[in-house]
């Protein structure tokens, strides 16, 4: 807002220079409304089946065939890089995923994923890292507590393997 003009400033640049091009900006003039309706019925918007979508608590997503729902009082935000969910008291949820690399589950997580964290920020140590299954999947999981500029939080590490590609969850909590 800093460094645009105000609205109505705006409106008034943009219908002189619409009159100098020769643009009939009549306000009387007809909209053509049933005509652009028709122009954009059926046109797509919003979250895409392709990247996934979000409905109530749940985040879903057609292409990869497969849903997950945040707890109740999570607000999550579908971003072309990761879902997040944001919780009650500072808690939250970081869904992504990425190639696989390979290779025990839990050194991944060790080695690259909570070691990289702790590049970033002081961590306590990595504890409870144990390899599992969930619904069939190899999977791992492991917790870690992390600096946080809203104070310590426990993170839980949960990563999924599926199809050559890696699914990662990162729930943060306060530590209490």
């Amino acid at each position: 807002f800093s460094t645009h003009p105000a609205t109505p400033q705006r409106v008034r640049e943009a219908v002189e220079l619409a009159r100098r091009e020769g643009v009939n900006v009549d306000a009387n003039a007809p909209r053509n409304e049933d005509r652009f309706l028709a122009q954009i019925d059926g046109m797509t918007y919003g979250d895409s089946a392709e990247q996934g979508f979000v409905r109530d608590n749940r985040f879903i997503h057609p292409k990869l065939r497969f849903s997950f729902a945040a707890p109740e009082g999570f607000r999550i935000t579908n971003a072309s890089n990761a879902v997040t969910a944001a919780g009650p008291s500072g808690s939250g949820i970081i869904f992504d995923g990425g190639r696989d690399p390979g290779g025990d589950l839990r050194r991944y997580i060790q080695s690259d994923w909570a070691a990289g964290i702790a590049k970033q920020t002081r961590t306590g140590q990595l504890s409870g890292l144990r390899n599992i299954r969930i619904d069939g999947l190899d999977a791992a999981q492991a917790e870690m507590v992390v600096a946080t500029q809203q104070g310590p939080k426990l993170a839980h590490f949960t990563v999924i393997r599926r199809d050559g590609q890696l699914y990662r969850f990162l729930g943060l909590e306060p530590e209490n």
